[in-house]
């Protein structure tokens, strides 16, 4: 059995709030959910699996439909998120267009949410529902051995043209038990974020789960936080650094969750004397001085916190639990323990005001994070933001429900504008990232932080972009 797995292309993606001078800049991160489902494969099965990431290889539709074409493969599975639906669903067509008789599933965040909907388009034949590492190695084995799929949990399918959707698996309690994932099967060398310091950087995962309710966020692997053991996290680190990769992106939802357990991966690297450079994301009310110096002497040099408001009114309307002042506080001990910074910023959130807006332009610069990154609130499926649109008749229609159903290139998700209108949005975001990101101090730190030809051609590159949209 021959399984081929596709990161995407990005023709077609919904396009969010983020300028595109952002999101084009950024850097190329590893598709680590399709990584860690090949692994899986390869540990629990003798099928042979590749992956083609059309994205990091930056493959047209039809460069794709020839891979497919070479490789023959009996299953193919598509990572699909909902502003990607288009992408997915065009590469299903040109694959059934090879052969009719390929297996086409798909699996993501997407399809937790709208697993019929999908299912009711032409060219999918089955969906896995929720984490996919043991539920697309059970449909696999059951396609091999010509079973019936009913009794997978986890799975969507077609049977005689009706949709079925089976009882939907558990988390996975005891996330050691997932084997790393087939980095051997990606192209290393394609993976890069635009602050590395090295020349090959990948991704990893540690935890799963967030226990906070931030009134935006998709709770994608539930709230229950979830987390490996730290001898089983470094062995994996080890592993990374065997191919050639010293540069980490922690890809948790919350590294800082649990105090004791992102200690005890410091206190692993350090025993074991790794030598990387590595970067989390954190909660402004999870860090203090005692985990921060343990991070640095761990190795990791950049933190990312996701502050999102300038003002304790509209922190208290997203249900972030913190406040302005404590922002300011845990920036400044971030600093001090010798952290390169970044701060998540969004405007237009339920109830906020321009003069809001501005407030929270003017607290990031205040705050002088080494990096900002500012979007316009965006009410995601199955979020309680979304809901609260519905409610309040913000939203005349379930727009996202109508896309899914019906995906045209032409959408565009709506925006919670109660007080501004979207193009008024635009303009603060623009005038946001100008006031932050255009000015000579700014330009002058980062000019003397650059290490490397290569870091300076990525922020060159990328401020000439930024100046461009001016």
């Amino acid at each position: 059995m021959k399984v081929l797995l596709i990161n995407p292309l990005q023709k077609n993606m919904i396009t969010t709030c983020l300028p595109k001078y952002v999101e084009e800049e950024a850097g190329f991160y590893p598709p680590l959910g399709l990584a860690l489902i090949a692994g899986y494969l390869q540990k629990q099965t003798n099928f042979k699996v590749e992956i083609i990431d059309a994205l990091a290889e930056k493959l047209d539709l039809e460069e794709i439909a020839n891979q497919v074409r070479q490789k023959s493969p009996e299953i193919v599975g598509i990572t699909t998120t909902t502003f990607t639906l288009i992408d997915v669903l065009n590469i299903a067509q040109a694959v059934k267009e090879i052969n009719k008789n390929i297996h086409v599933v798909l699996g993501g965040p997407h399809l937790s949410i709208y697993p019929g909907e999908t299912l009711a388009q032409k060219d999918i034949d089955s969906v896995v529902i929720g984490e996919g590492e043991i539920t697309f190695c059970e449909l696999v084995r059951h396609l091999a051995d010509e079973k019936p799929l009913n009794e997978i949990e986890g799975v969507g399918f077609k049977k005689e043209g009706k949709i079925i959707i089976n009882q939907r698996r558990e988390y996975i309690q005891n996330l050691d038990e997932i084997p790393f994932p087939a980095r051997e099967l990606l192209s290393l060398g394609k993976y890069y974020s635009i602050h590395g310091q090295k020349d090959r950087m990948t991704t990893i995962f540690t935890s799963r789960g967030c226990p906070y309710n931030c009134l935006f966020c998709y709770h994608a692997f539930g709230k229950k936080f979830r987390f490996r053991s730290p001898g089983n996290v470094v062995d994996e680190l080890q592993e990374i650094m065997n191919l050639g990769i010293k540069e980490i992106f922690f890809f948790d939802d919350l590294f800082t969750a649990k105090k004791d357990f992102a200690m005890g991966i410091c206190e692993e690297i350090i025993r074991r004397k790794l030598h990387l450079v590595w970067e989390i994301r954190a909660r402004i009310n999870t860090v203090d001085r005692e985990i921060l110096q343990r991070l640095k002497e761990a190795g990791c040099r950049r933190i990312s916190y996701g502050v999102e408001a300038g003002t304790d009114k509209i922190l208290k309307v997203l249900r972030k639990g913190i406040t302005t002042q404590q922002v300011i506080e845990v920036f400044k001990l971030t600093k001090e323990v010798g952290f390169i910074t970044y701060a998540d910023f969004m405007i237009g959130s339920p109830t906020e005001t321009r003069q809001e807006i501005l407030e929270t332009i003017r607290f990031a610069q205040k705050l002088a994070p080494d990096f900002v990154q500012f979007s316009i609130t965006t009410p995601y499926p199955n979020t309680d933001l979304y809901q609260l649109g519905l409610e309040k008749k913000i939203f005349k229609e379930d727009f996202w429900l109508k896309f899914v159903q019906n995906p045209t290139k032409d959408f565009k998700p709506q925006i919670f504008n109660e007080n501004l209108t979207y193009d008024e949005l635009v303009d603060l975001l623009n005038y946001a990232y100008k006031g932050f990101y255009v000015r000579p101090k700014f330009i002058l730190k980062r000019l003397l932080s650059i290490k490397s030809t290569k870091e300076f051609c990525r922020y060159a590159r990328a401020g000439l972009r930024l100046i461009q949209n001016f």
